[in-house]
């Protein structure tokens, strides 16, 4: 009986240990701009500016990563960013200018962006966004820039 006991606290602790060391390493990951550095990225203005644009292993989950990072004013994404990553990027209050170039950015994830009141430049040239979507945005009004 205390062999079935050791062993099955044992197990619980062990399930313990693993859970708690994933959680902790998945939330270290992403208290530095190092994290996208690593991967390739390019860091700038003292972490003002991050473009990961030509950066292939950078996908939607990976922008979570930028919750970390309010300071944010410029950001430029890559290929592989869908509407489903910029709801990371809905949280970037400092940002003046987003760069969604040869995204998979639609016309249903500029809801994510309509609410950046400092935004004023926004590249969307090579995206599925149509004209009826760009104007259908309350906040496009405040871009100085919207390139497409």
């Amino acid at each position: 009986m205390y062999k079935k006991t050791l062993s099955k606290f044992l197990i619980l602790f062990t399930l313990f240990f693993v859970f708690f060391a994933c959680a902790t390493a998945s939330d270290k990951r992403c208290k530095s701009i190092d994290y996208f550095k690593a991967k390739g990225g390019y860091v700038f203005r003292d972490g003002k500016s991050l473009d990961i644009s030509g950066i292939d292993n950078i996908e939607n989950k990976d922008l979570e990563c930028l919750l970390s990072f309010p300071q944010l004013e410029v950001l430029s994404l890559n290929e592989r960013i869908t509407d489903e990553g910029l709801k990371y990027v809905e949280n970037l209050k400092n940002l003046r200018a987003l760069h969604l170039d040869n995204t998979r950015i639609t016309n249903e994830g500029l809801r994510y962006i309509q609410n950046l009141d400092k935004l004023r430049v926004l590249y969307l040239s090579d995206t599925k966004i149509t004209d009826n979507g760009l104007r259908s945005e309350e906040h496009t009004s405040e871009l100085q820039s919207p390139y497409v």
